[in-house]
C-alpha cells in the first residue's frame, strides 16, 4: 500500500515538475500543488476506509508533517537512439 501512495505522490510531483538542462547537467524542480492539510485529510480518509493500517498511517503522516521527503532520480541516456530513461525512487 505504501508503494501505491508513493506512486501517487510521485506522479503528482512529477506532473508538476520540470527539467532544466545546462552545461550537460540536469536539474529537476518539483512543485507541490497539494497542501499539507489536504494530504493529511486524504491520508485520514484512506485510514478510515481501511485502505491502510495504523502503522502505515503513522509512517506516512510523519513524512507529510516533516516535509522532508527525498527522492532519488536516476537518468540513463542512450546515445544510439536518443532514448532517456528516468527512474525515481524513494530513499526510505
Amino acid at each position: 500500500m505504501n508503494k501505491v501512495i508513493l506512486l501517487l505522490t510521485v506522479s503528482v510531483l512529477i506532473s508538476c515538475g520540470s527539467f532544466n538542462e545546462a552545461n550537460g547537467q540536469a536539474e529537476l524542480h518539483l512543485n507541490k500543488n497539494i497542501s499539507t492539510g489536504q494530504e493529511l485529510i486524504d491520508l485520514q480518509e484512506a485510514f478510515d476506509k481501511g485502505i491502510i493500517n495504523e502503522t502505515e498511517y503513522e509512517t506516512i503522516k510523519n513524512r507529510i508533517v516533516e516535509g522532508n521527503e527525498v527522492f532519488i532520480v536516476d537518468i540513463d541516456e542512450d546515445d544510439d537512439d536518443d532514448k532517456v530513461t528516468i527512474r525515481i525512487s524513494n530513499d526510505s
